[in-house]
């Protein structure tokens, strides 16, 4: 039987929209994977940390704390004077917060690095701070 070339070949159509629904699909995946790793490293990459020195005030339940901004980890506790917790990074010995000179302890992912981290809870009925 020879194919008549005015008649479309259905079998060819239906390979060649299976083909570009499997790249679709591929680009698709690539472009998520790539939109999730953006987002994983805004939350957790180096942008976190600030070399601002201004104090400002904290209220952790019924404690007011002034601590500078740069020994807070997290960029949202800076927004927001009230809290339910602050977490904050000291850099070991010298208990400077984050600056352009210790930035590469602090960016560290080795866990080997002369950083203290430690956080303040509302409600902590023990003294001090807890990690």
């Amino acid at each position: 039987m020879k194919h008549n070339p005015s008649v479309p070949n259905t079998h060819t159509s239906k390979r060649i929209s299976v083909s570009v629904a499997i790249i679709l699909t591929l680009i698709v995946s690539i472009v998520l994977v790539a939109a999730g790793t953006i987002w994983v490293k805004s939350q957790f990459g180096k942008s976190g940390f600030t070399e601002n020195t201004t104090r400002k005030q904290f209220v952790i339940g019924n404690d007011v704390l002034n601590i500078p901004l740069n020994l807070t980890r997290f960029p949202h506790q800076r927004d927001n004077s009230v809290q339910d917790k602050i977490d904050i990074a000291l850099h070991w010995p010298d208990g400077e917060g984050y600056s352009a000179e210790n930035s590469a302890s602090f960016n560290d992912v080795s866990g080997i690095a002369d950083i203290i981290c430690e956080s303040r809870r509302q409600n902590d009925h023990r003294n001090g701070w807890v990690i």
